[in-house]
Formats: structure tokens, C-alpha cells, sequence
């Protein structure tokens, strides 16, 4: 999935040479792919100890994003408009 965003950004900035090499380097190395294992598996244990401390005070996961998103807002609101006529 990647590779392919790389790709069309890749060739549009440097020509097909640079499409090719984007395409040869899209696999992980083994410490690279150690590295996005360790990665997926913290952010698995964070995301379940977050989910078990949201959950003794009642709130969702999706709850708390839209809570974080109006806090980041400050008194101005949220700063994720979805059209200029919401300004």
C-alpha cells in the first residue's frame, strides 16, 4: 500500500529512475521488520492499558479521541472544521 503512494510521489519528483528504486527497496530489512513487530506490540499493550483505564471511569476509546481533539481546541474549539462555512 505504501509502496504505491511512495511510488506515484517518487516518479513524479525524480522521473522513472527514482520509480524503480522506490519499488526495489519496498521490504523491511530483519531489523526493520523487528523493529515494526516491537512497534505494533507496544502500541497493542498501550492501547489495551488505555482501554482499561478508560473503561473505570465509563468512556470509550472513540470518546476520549473527540475529548482529546476539543481539549487540543482550547476555548476556541476544535480546530477540526469539516467547511469554511462552520468557521
Amino acid at each position: 500500500m505504501y509502496a504505491c503512494a511512495d511510488k506515484r510521489v517518487e516518479a513524479g519528483a525524480a522521473g522513472q529512475d527514482r520509480e524503480r528504486a522506490v519499488m526495489a527497496t519496498s521490504r523491511l530489512s530483519g531489523l526493520e521488520q523487528a523493529a515494526w513487530e516491537g512497534f505494533l506490540r507496544t502500541h497493542e499493550r498501550l492501547w489495551r492499558a488505555m482501554e482499561a483505564g478508560l473503561a473505570r471511569v465509563n468512556v470509550s476509546m472513540a470518546e476520549y479521541s473527540v475529548l482529546a481533539l476539543l481539549g487540543e481546541g482550547g476555548r476556541r474549539g476544535c480546530a477540526c472544521r469539516t467547511s469554511p462555512s462552520s468557521a
